[in-house]
């Protein structure tokens, strides 16, 4: 299927279909678009699907929503959540997760030199210790190390997973969806891991994650910091109450250290998996403004779940006529494609 659509936009660009697609009225819906990394996905050791976008695209990607959509700042955004505007047409906002160093040194000269705004979703503990590595790079770092091995895991329920030199993403992005699945227990599926991988902590040598200065620096450069937790939690696995101290121990820090009132929250992951009702009962009754999904849609006036404000990425492979005609149909339908 990836294939056949990156051929049909290829073959619909020369054609002039994407050009009159970006003349179709738009139908009046929030899209908000996340981003994690920024960067080169062939030069990491850590997983490579993290990796949205180069800033030569990302620069590629947001003149081409200024030109033809409106590109929303943070505050628009949120009064669009709170019902207290509309959207015009095809309203875009933009959004990045978990607070890579690349975010700072990469995405944000680009936004500033466009004029453009983000919400930053950040993680407190990340600042806290940025040469610590999130689990999902630690479980691409140990994957990489098990070349030529079989890893075994023994749950959810049992799965055997070969890893070759040549299908190394593939088993990454294998281990990765097993290990997202709501009732794994994390201690358990690290002791497989590490049964074939050895045991292993990495530390990254140059931090992969913001530092407080870090987070300091992009308030200052005038973007807006959210809520991703303390630490990266699948939310659905804990109780109610463990989520809501994961929720404000993150609010507490952001505000006390930065400023800021943090009043957004991204929930990690954000597959439907990851988060449930008790998810979001539990952000509204931390007082935050509105809660973000990630697992695809559109947000339409009058069908906004506040607390579930979807949001997209584009594949990190797409093309640019790939994300031109994604864009110019979800305007113009109301139905994402990608």
């Amino acid at each position: 299927m990836t294939g056949k659509r990156e051929f049909i936009a290829q073959v619909s660009s020369p054609m002039g279909f994407l050009k009159v697609l970006e003349t179709l009225p738009q139908q009046s819906q929030l899209l908000a678009i996340n981003y994690h990394r920024v960067g080169d996905q062939g030069a990491t050791e850590f997983d490579p699907e993290v990796f949205s976008i180069d800033p030569e695209r990302l620069a590629t990607q947001i003149s081409y929503f200024k030109r033809h959509y409106t590109l929303l700042e943070p505050a628009e955004a949120l009064d669009i959540i709170g019902g207290k505007a509309k959207p015009r047409g095809l309203s875009i906002l933009l959004t990045f997760d978990d607070g890579y160093r690349d975010n700072l040194n990469l995405a944000v000269p680009v936004l500033k030199a466009l004029g453009a705004k983000a919400m930053f979703f950040l993680v407190s503990s990340f600042l806290d210790d940025p040469h610590q590595v999130p689990w999902w790079d630690k479980i691409a770092w140990m994957t990489r190390r098990s070349v030529g091995k079989t890893i075994h895991l023994s749950q959810p329920e049992p799965l055997s997973v070969p890893v070759s030199a040549d299908q190394i993403d593939h088993a990454i992005k294998t281990i990765l969806r097993q290990f997202r699945k709501a009732d794994v227990d994390e201690a358990r599926f690290f002791a497989d891991l590490e049964a074939t991988a050895g045991r292993c902590d990495p530390q990254a040598l140059v931090p992969l994650l913001m530092d407080w200065t870090d987070a300091r620096a992009l308030h200052d450069a005038g973007m807006t910091i959210g809520v991703h937790t303390h630490n990266h939690p699948i939310l659905s696995r804990l109780s109610y109450a463990g989520q809501i101290d994961e929720m404000t121990t993150c609010k507490r820090k952001l505000t006390n250290k930065l400023g800021v009132s943090a009043d957004t929250i991204a929930y990690p992951v954000g597959s439907k998996s990851a988060f449930t009702d008790e998810t979001k009962r539990a952000a509204r009754d931390a007082g935050f403004k509105a809660g973000f999904s990630f697992y695809g849609g559109t947000n339409k006036p009058g069908r906004m779940d506040r607390f579930d404000v979807k949001r997209v990425s584009f594949p990190n492979y797409a093309s640019h006529a790939r994300m031109r005609t994604a864009t110019g149909l979800i305007a113009a339908s109301g139905r994402v494609w990608f």
